[in-house]
């Protein structure tokens, strides 16, 4: 069988995480999940066909020009929420030329809302991990009956029972990224060519704002070190990478794992350098010594807020003690960190915002990463807030976490806007930041890399005007 796997032209100014990639300050993910279900195909000797547009600027018409020559029989979409109206419009072109041709959805929108996504040109949801419903889907020639995870219409929408999650994550081949145009991709400060790699699903913490439980469940479950290993031999040996970020949303969940698999970088030959994110409360000095000693650069953390009433209201777990010091260990060890931080937090005022600018700028953490608390559908907040009244509007196109504010608050739209520029400007100009970043180049590469952040945060800004 065919099958196409698309991640759908988009023109706005900031595709999330959630949908494989993210630009800002010069980011570009692939769309590593994409990957995956292709590699899984493959196992089962069918025909795959992944484009990512948005990295190559594709247009729809270069969409409909590819599936023209490649004649799909199953059309396979990344979609997520503030993009749900482009990636849907996207499927209704393709069936307006390809009537025949089967669209599945995937994703943390397509979980929440398979029913509203079922009532447009789709014709499958993929509910949860995707991966293994998708292969059974096509093994049955595209009958749906009896495919656990999967939502579909005949007559009336249908709603299959769930699927069980993937217990033991090393079963699944690594990502095809020889599908993907590797080189287009970009990290923080990163070596080209790079990519990102997941080593674990699932997370156990209960943050009200995260769709991670939505798709993955709620128990950590992690590949071993050994895999780990195994795929960067895989990326430097047959794909020429670079620079890995992981893009597990605890990477030190388990910590023991973490050290084996550094201590296995460390014996082997391989040259990658590497990042990660984690929780505060989920690394020692020691680990992170073991980290940078195994090709670590870059310690990412979500601190959210420095308000403690407010991490404590997102059910967080941590406490501003905790942020201190894990962002202190990090630099004492040499590694670079990152911090990311939301505004517009729910019964958030301007005060708690003045906390949260007041740490970040204590922390002088390398590089920020902030949005507007944006709930999605499936998640407690995005429940808690419907229920209450509290949500401005359903127009998933305002859910883009950048510009736009949805949360009935005592803080307005324009002043969130305000505050997060305030935060940029008072955190990038400052003397003290741009001299260490100047410091910190070491070719032309790096200057290249920093001009290239410098750039987007500019567009941010006058984005956000």
């Amino acid at each position: 069988m065919k099958i196409f796997l698309l991640n759908p032209p988009f023109e706005g100014f900031c595709r999330t995480s959630e949908c494989q990639f993210e630009v800002r300050g010069g980011w570009l993910y692939p769309p590593i999940e994409l990957a995956y279900i292709a590699a899984v195909l493959r196992e089962s000797d069918n025909q795959v066909m992944l484009l990512d547009a948005v990295a190559e600027n594709a247009k729809i018409g270069d969409v409909l020009r590819d599936m023209e020559l490649f004649t799909p029989d199953l059309v396979v979409v990344s979609c997520g929420t503030p993009t749900i109206f482009s990636d849907i419009e996207t499927a209704r072109s393709i069936k307006k030329e390809f009537p025949s041709v089967k669209i599945l959805f995937y994703g943390s929108h397509a979980t929440a809302l398979p029913s509203e996504i079922l009532r447009q040109e789709i014709d499958f949801v993929a509910i949860g991990e995707p991966e293994l419903t998708i292969k059974e889907l096509v093994e049955k020639r595209l009958e749906p009956e009896n495919v656990n995870g999967l939502a579909y219409k005949k007559d009336k929408i249908i709603i299959n029972p769930t699927r069980a999650l993937i217990q033991n994550l090393d079963i699944l081949p690594f990502p095809a990224r020889d599908l993907l145009k590797n080189e287009l991709y970009r990290l923080p400060y990163g070596r080209i060519p790079c990519t990102v790699v997941q080593s674990s699903r699932g997370c156990p913490f209960r943050c009200i704002f995260c769709t991670s439980m939505l798709v993955y469940g709620n128990k950590f479950r992690a590949r071993s070190a050994e895999s780990l290993l195994n795929e960067f031999k895989h990326l430097q040996e047959d794909l020429g990478i670079r620079e890995v970020f992981f893009l597990d949303d605890t990477f030190t969940f388990d910590m023991e794992r973490v050290e084996k698999f550094c201590d296995l970088l460390i014996e082997s030959d391989i040259d990658i350098s590497w990042s990660f994110q984690s929780r505060v409360d989920k690394v020692d000095k020691k680990l992170l010594r073991k980290m940078k000693d195994a090709g670590c650069y870059l310690a990412g953390f979500g601190v959210e807020s420095g308000s403690q009433k407010i991490l404590d209201s997102l059910r967080k777990g941590i406490t501003l003690g905790q942020v201190r010091e894990s962002f202190k260990n990090a630099r004492d060890v040499g590694l670079s960190t990152g911090g990311f931080f939301i505004f517009g937090s729910p019964g958030e005022t301007k005060e708690d915002i003045e906390k949260t600018v007041k740490l970040a700028l204590e922390l002088k953490p390398d590089l920020v990463k902030t949005s507007i608390m944006t709930p999605l559908p499936g998640t407690e907040l995005f429940v808690n807030l419907d229920k209450e009244g509290k949500l401005l509007t359903k127009d998933w196109s305002k859910y883009e976490f950048t510009s736009s504010y949805v949360i009935k608050s005592n803080l307005k739209e324009d002043e969130i806007k305000d505050e997060l520029k305030r935060f940029y400007r008072k955190f990038y100009i400052r003397p003290h930041y741009v001299l260490g970043q100047i410091l910190k180049i070491k070719n032309f590469s790096d200057l290249r890399q920093k001009f290239r952040s410098f750039s987007s945060l500019s567009s941010f800004i006058n984005k956000a005007n």
